[in-house]
């Protein structure tokens, strides 16, 4: 087994014209590479993976930080997109779904009460998104609970090490080289190269997600949405020549 970042460099320094690292060292191309690739991780949400938190009894609110069972390779949390609270020890354990609502409809309907009686958590709201997000529960719990979580996770910085995997899947593994290319151009203030190799990069990142949409069976789905929804879905950074 062989760390990816030696290919990525590689990748990068072809794309500079920089083989022999004259203009961009080895170290700064390592870190453009890995902002490239939390950058495309959650552009793209190509990372889910489910996650576990630990509820206390009067504890409403949890930090994405304090989630564990993160496979290896994974830093942390992007964002939630589903939650379940355990209500049965296992094996096999037993679920029960909470519902996750945007914040605005949870502060008004569920914070915004007279009396709040402890309880089973049913419904959930994300606070704040990004690495040092937060989730909020109600109602309060009125003992632990554990919560398992449907998660947008982003990968740990590569340093070179042999056992070293990626996270991030192929298609979109294809746009991390431009994206770094773009960052070592900014840095260099040749913005009018950054720009061009900014539009590789949506490019790759949009036929990536492109690809990996189910269209062949739209019947699978609810209102034979697949082909509609695969026609229209796009990463969060648009199609290509948007900005």
């Amino acid at each position: 087994m062989a760390s990816p970042l030696p290919g990525y460099q590689a990748q990068v320094q072809s794309l500079l014209d920089d083989f022999g690292a004259v203009e961009y060292t080895v170290a700064n191309l390592n870190t453009y590479i890995n902002d490239a690739r939390v950058q495309i991780a959650g552009a793209s949400e190509s990372i889910r993976g489910q996650a576990t938190l630990s509820l206390a009894a009067a504890q409403q609110s949890a930090l994405f930080t304090a989630a564990t069972g993160l496979p290896t390779g994974v830093a942390g949390l992007l964002s939630v997109r589903m939650a379940r609270v355990q209500v049965l020890v296992g094996p096999p354990a037993g679920w029960r779904r909470i519902e996750m609502r945007p914040w605005e409809y949870f502060f008004t309907f569920r914070l915004c009460q007279i009396i709040n009686n402890p309880g089973l958590p049913t419904m959930a709201a994300q606070l704040n998104p990004g690495i040092g997000g937060s989730l909020y529960f109600d109602p309060v719990p009125d003992m632990s609970y554990t919560i398992g979580l449907d998660s947008v996770q982003y990968p740990t910085a590569l340093t070179g090490a042999p056992t070293e995997v990626e996270l991030i899947p192929a298609p979109w593994t294809e746009a991390i080289q431009y994206y770094a290319a773009y960052l070592a151009l900014l840095n260099a203030q040749r913005y009018s190269d950054a720009t061009m190799m900014f539009d590789r990069y949506q490019l790759f990142e949009w036929r990536a997600t492109q690809m990996t949409t189910p269209s062949r069976l739209p019947r699978q789905y609810p209102g034979n949405t697949g082909a509609t929804g695969a026609s229209a879905n796009m990463p969060l950074t648009g199609q290509p020549g948007q900005r």
